[in-house]
C-alpha cells in the first residue's frame, strides 16, 4: 500500500479486506458496503472495491490536514459543551 501511495503520488490508499473469511464482515455489512461502494464509484467514476475498509495509508500532507481538522473540531466541541 505504501509503495502505491509513493509511486503513484496519491493522498490515500484504501486496502481491500479478504472477504473469504466469515469474520471479515458482520451480518448485513457486506450488502451495505456493496451499496455504498457502488454509489461512490458511480459518483466519482472510480472502481472502488471496499471503501469501508479500515486499512488506510495517508500521505503526510493529507495526514497533517486531517489532524488539524480533528483538533479544530475537538476544541470547538469542548468550547460549546455546557459546564456542569
Amino acid at each position: 500500500m505504501i509503495d502505491a501511495l509513493l509511486s503513484e503520488r496519491l493522498d490515500m490508499v484504501v486496502g481491500l479486506r479478504v472477504d473469504q473469511a466469515a469474520a471479515a464482515y458482520r451480518r448485513g455489512h457486506r450488502t451495505g458496503n456493496r451499496m455504498l461502494t457502488g454509489f461512490l464509484a458511480s459518483v466519482f467514476g472510480q472502481a472502488f472495491k471496499d471503501i469501508l475498509s479500515g486499512y488506510r495509508v495517508f500521505s503526510r500532507p493529507l495526514r497533517q490536514i486531517l489532524s488539524g481538522a480533528v483538533r479544530w473540531l475537538r476544541d470547538r466541541n469542548r468550547a460549546e459543551r455546557p459546564r456542569a
